[in-house]
């Protein structure tokens, strides 16, 4: 049981652990780019970003805005992570505040299975029923998300209204880990040697690619 205070700290961390991977930062990165060009050259962009300013009660003239965003977009454009790098705080932020309005549980791994653990450990599944879609934003209402926290312990956030079973089903552990390597970049760690995971990885690695078919533009948070 955490206290609240503890609940915002560990979320945030689960955020941060999530957005500041190397795969989240590349992949998402990249499929932004050319997503703020297409905005920046739409006409009512401007007009529209300096009606939601004078909403919060503040004005800015319509030229610094243009000139700020075309000077974010050349950055952007010379450092595609510069745009994750600095939305960094404000992401991670974002995604923690959904964490919080869920519930959470920890599951334990069967006995003699384990959970195996990515570079890019935080996933996410949207339910359909018994189905699942891999690759879903944090905000929409049927995603779970799921982060190993060591081979025998799964820590989950559920839709409201959906339970876990303490001990992970063999067949539902088989399909996390699926979900993990998926996700992983470039490296998936096991405490055991297993010609099993070694298959698994070998063919289903970075499975997921974000920005096309993960967390498309606009869907991460």
């Amino acid at each position: 049981m955490l206290d609240p205070q503890d609940r915002v700290k560990w979320a945030t961390f689960v955020a941060s652990l999530f957005y500041r991977t190397r795969k989240v930062r590349q992949q998402i990165s990249n499929a932004m780019l050319p997503k703020f060009r297409e905005q920046v050259q739409n006409p009512d962009f401007i007009r529209n970003m300096q009606y939601e300013l004078l909403q919060r009660g503040e004005f800015r003239y319509a030229e610094d805005l243009r000139m700020e965003a075309e000077d974010l977009l050349a950055q952007m454009e010379k450092s595609p992570s510069f745009y994750h790098v600095s939305a960094l705080p404000q992401q991670s932020a974002s995604i923690a505040e959904t964490l919080l309005k869920r519930p959470w549980q920890v599951v334990d791994a069967p006995p003699g299975k384990h959970f195996v653990i990515s570079d890019c450990p935080v996933t996410t599944m949207e339910m359909n029923g018994h189905l699942g879609t891999p690759g879903s934003g944090f905000n929409k209402e049927h995603t779970v998300v799921l982060v190993p926290i060591t081979p025998q312990k799964l820590f989950l956030v559920l839709p409201h209204g959906l339970d876990s079973q303490p001990v992970a089903p063999p067949r539902a552990l088989e399909s996390i880990n699926l979900l993990t390597v998926q996700f992983g970049h470039k490296n998936i760690y096991a405490n055991i040697n297993s010609s099993e995971i070694q298959a698994l990885v070998d063919r289903e690695i970075n499975r997921l690619e974000f920005g096309k078919t993960a967390f498309v533009p606009n869907s991460a948070t």
